[in-house]
């Protein structure tokens, strides 16, 4: 029979928009045993899994008192471009500008530069988006109020027409349908430009 052999894995969670509270902090948490039913078991590794969350702090980076929150920081900062970060890994840090180092911190770099592009992107799509769904709700709307004016106005002047056709006066017409006198001599003057 084989013996599995288990590999101890980390996982590290690096926050960057943490809240006020929460921000310039480290926090780990670790599996603890538990017997939960028959002899406890006695000896074994239980410490396999291990989960950090690290908070940045928002802002300016010289917050941190923490080196490695300084230097997370300082790796992942939108406001400094490769050349200041490794100016900063190096003096402050004492870390070695390998070629791979570099590299990554160039790549890093274009990164967030693409993120911010594709947030600006997706933020302007979601803009028109809403814009697009207001301007037709308005739209709609207004559509719908202005056809239904139109049609009650289309329906008047058709009562108006066969009011008139049955010999009534304007201002009959007017006080029968409740309307001034000066809508209805309106109406019988679309009529006639009809006719």
């Amino acid at each position: 029979m084989h013996k599995i052999g288990l590999q101890k894995v980390y996982s590290i969670w690096i926050f960057f928009d943490a809240s006020e509270k929460d921000s310039d902090t480290i926090t780990e948490y670790a599996i603890q045993k538990k017997d939960a039913y028959g002899k406890p078991v006695v000896g074994g590794k239980y410490d396999y899994l291990s989960i950090s969350f690290i908070r940045l702090p928002k802002g300016n980076m010289e917050e941190s008192k923490n080196k490695l929150i300084h230097m997370l920081s300082t790796l992942f900062s939108e406001k400094l471009d490769a050349e200041q970060k490794k100016k900063i890994l190096e003096q402050e840090h004492q870390m070695e500008m390998t070629r791979e180092l570099e590299g990554g911190i160039h790549s890093m770099s274009n990164l967030w530069e693409g993120v911010k592009e594709r947030a600006k992107e997706q933020g302007l799509q979601q803009g028109l988006q809403q814009g697009l769904q207001q301007g037709l709700q308005q739209g709609l709307e207004q559509g719908l109020e202005q056809g239904l004016e139109q049609g009650l106005r289309l329906r008047l002047k058709q009562i108006v027409s066969k009011k008139l056709q049955k010999g009534d006066s304007i201002e009959k017409i007017a006080d029968d349908l409740m309307e001034d006198v000066e809508n209805i001599q309106q109406i019988v003057r679309e009529l006639e430009e009809i006719e």
